[in-house]
């Protein structure tokens, strides 16, 4: 056991050197760094103070990172993404020794992961059964993926599922220690994410359902057991139990932001600028009843201030945001949008695993192959506690508008993990020779699929759908800006044929950070050149090349088109008029306007050529490689469109327009 949770800490931590910045991975990085140094909680509140905190806490401790100044509009802010880029790039701080302290720390979050998904799956299918559950949990490329980035993802399901735990083992037995542990653990899973709070309703369906069961409740309190049969005594029993366990989980919330209530004021006395929703009472404005009950609770100064605006901006952001599914955009997301993403990223064999496991279990709730006495109660306990899990978790997750990422149904794996341990009844003795085999089988093809995906384990797909992945899914299911390092390993395998390499980057990292030769097909220069477009290698990142984002996302369409070749059109008079006046011309902001909306639209109109067409070469999963030739740059930006829909999905979708000012004098 202890070897294979060491493995799991090592296949999550050895990508690094493979991986540039994935796309959070700064912001997290940055702001537990702000936290330990000035005990200030402004920064990104929305993805957790305890793991960006723990995040930091290596390079805190061994010091010798040069952080940003903290004196300038940045901060004034709260523009986490500005002082990351900074923090990671521009103070001369070792960009590799960054990733990896705060990645190993998130490592460590993996490893406990696992064990916890081998104790909770002993308890109920014992020996055998874990370690069938602990297989699965150390080579699930879902796992590995996060637990080797620096995001939230990770520490929110380890503190989700060790308070499930807690209350799995409380609704067994009532004793001090339990009660305090599963107190620090409410704490951790609140601090961890917004999302912890769905813990709270959760636990309150597992106890409903305790209550109504008429076994006794255990209770071992100063010493001496007792047995609780009486309905209100046992609710009694349950009521101060969680009473204790919640004000503990408050005071250790307070703790984690210094018990103050706000980040101090600004030095010219001013209150705390949020990032973008600037305050908590302009996050809930939009937010109806949940926007009044944040207020409430922030008006009597109940919870900290950065944790009910981390709440209010993320239920905002959640209401409309970007997403890509097939080659459809919304901005409402689509119901089928995670179940897709299970189905399209979860190894082949585990479905197998599952229905293994449903047998396996089904015989042994039958008697087949009964548990001892005591087990029934520990099996009963952990059952309604996955399955409320399932039965709350589902319906807000699939009902979500953010849709943006596989890594939401994160908090479903390790129930899985630990249900697949009841596939340990086909490794009997009494059990045929056959069954054993085709187990056997089914956690080798497992290992062998999560063998094939390394080291590039955020970007594994189901065999039969990885050559179009880009296609499907993108963003955090595939590209994250993560694989710089393996393209510029590309360029240096092909030193004369890949350049000039022409680059369309989604991401934090810098490319120039890793020693890649490249023009930017994003970039205009302050003196109005234009980026020339040549023949030779353009590589894209999967997310760029749908347009997800931008002035100008989605597909091809007769606006874009229109406002593209108006602005060609316009183009030589801008020119000239800059010729004429180059320094006056260059300060001009129509001009400038004009110049960054001429190249967007020039751009999506590569992008929507590109999608036409199979990419020649890729450099990991995410960023796909074209040779161009003359023609077909040609084709590309002067021949008819090879996508060209009637309206924008924008204007579909929200009944507006969604393009922006096509020439100087239209501003």
């Amino acid at each position: 056991m202890v070897a294979l949770l060491a493995l799991h800490g090592v296949l999550a931590v050895l990508p690094s050197g493979h991986h540039s910045p994935a796309y959070d991975e700064t912001a997290h990085l940055t702001a537990g760094t702000s936290y330990w140094a000035e005990g200030d909680f402004r920064l990104q509140p929305e993805n957790g103070n305890l793991p960006q905190r723990w995040i930091a806490l290596p390079g805190w401790l061994i010091g010798g990172h040069s952080f940003p100044e903290l004196d300038d509009e940045r901060w004034r802010s709260s523009d986490v993404w500005s002082l990351g880029d900074e923090y990671f790039h521009d103070r001369g701080n070792d960009l590799s020794r960054l990733l990896f302290e705060g990645r190993a720390a998130v490592a460590v979050l993996g490893v406990c992961l696992c064990g916890l998904i081998y104790v909770w799956s002993r308890r109920m299918f014992g020996r055998g059964g874990a370690m069938l559950s602990l297989i699965l949990a150390v080579f699930s490329p879902t796992l590995l993926a996060h637990a080797g980035l620096m995001t939230s993802d990770t520490c929110l399901v380890l503190f989700l599922f060790l308070a499930l735990a807690g209350v799995a083992a409380l609704s067994c037995r009532i004793t001090a220690p339990r009660v305090l542990l599963v107190g620090v653990v409410v704490a951790g899973a609140i601090l961890s994410k917004t999302s912890g709070f769905l813990l709270l309703p959760i636990a309150a369906l597992v106890w409903i359902v305790r209550l109504l069961h008429r076994a006794p409740l255990m209770i071992r309190w100063r010493g001496v057991d007792r047995v609780v049969t009486r309905f209100p005594g046992r609710l009694a029993w349950v009521g101060g139990s969680w009473l204790v366990a919640g004000l503990l989980a408050w005071g250790l919330v307070w703790a984690a932001y210094g018990f103050q209530y706000s980040p101090p004021r600004q030095e010219d006395g001013e209150r705390v600028t949020y990032f973008k929703l600037k305050s908590l009472k302009r996050a809930t404005s939009q937010l109806g009843a949940s926007g009044d009950l944040l207020r409430w609770v922030g008006e009597r100064r109940l919870l900290p201030e950065p944790l009910l605006f981390g709440t209010a901006f993320a239920m905002e952001h959640a209401k409309h945001r970007r997403a890509f599914l097939k080659g459809e955009y919304s901005l409402r997301g689509w119901p089928q949008y995670l179940p897709f993403t299970f189905v399209a990223k979860t190894p082949w064999p585990l479905y197998g695993i599952l229905l293994a496991a449903l047998l396996g279990g089904v015989l042994l709730i039958r008697g087949r192959a009964p548990p001892g006495p005591s087990s029934w109660t520990v099996v009963r306990a952990g059952c309604i506690t996955l399955g409320s899990l399932v039965v709350v978790f589902l319906p807000v997750t699939l009902t979500s508008h953010l849709n943006i990422g596989h890594r939401h149904l994160l908090p479903l794996y390790p129930a899985l993990f630990v249900c697949a341990g009841a596939a340990v009844h086909w490794l009997r003795p009494q059990v045929s020779g056959i069954p054993r085999v085709l187990v056997a089988l089914l956690w080798g093809s497992f290992v062998f699929e999560s063998a094939k995906a390394s080291p590039h384990y955020l970007g594994y797909f189901q065999p039969w759908m990885r050559e179009q992945a880009h296609h499907c899914l993108v963003d955090s299911n595939l590209d994250w800006g993560q694989d710089l390092p393996v393209l510029v390993e590309w360029q240096k395998e092909s030193p004369d044929l890949a350049r000039p390499l022409f680059l369309d980057y989604f991401g934090k990292g810098r490319p120039d950070a890793y020693g890649l030769e490249f023009r930017s097909l994003r970039d205009f220069t302050s003196e109005g050149a234009l980026q020339e477009f040549l023949p030779g290698w353009y590589a894209v990142s999967a997310t760029a090349l749908q347009s997800v984002y931008g002035d100008f996302p989605g597909p091809w369409n007769q606006q874009y088109e229109t406002g593209y070749q108006t602005s060609r059109q316009a183009l030589p008079s801008v020119r000239a008029r800059f010729d004429s006046h180059p320094q006056q011309q260059s300060r001009d902001p129509q001009v400038r306007q004009f110049l960054r909306s001429y190249a967007q639209l020039r751009l999506a109109r590569l992008r929507a050529y590109l999608r036409s067409r199979p990419p020649e070469e890729r450099a990991g999963p995410s960023i796909l490689l074209y040779h161009l030739s003359v023609d077909e740059l040609e084709a590309a930006l002067d021949g008819e469109p090879v996508e060209l829909e009637a309206q924008s999905w924008m204007e579909r979708e929200m009944g507006r327009s969604s393009l922006g000012n096509a020439t100087p004098s239209e501003n």
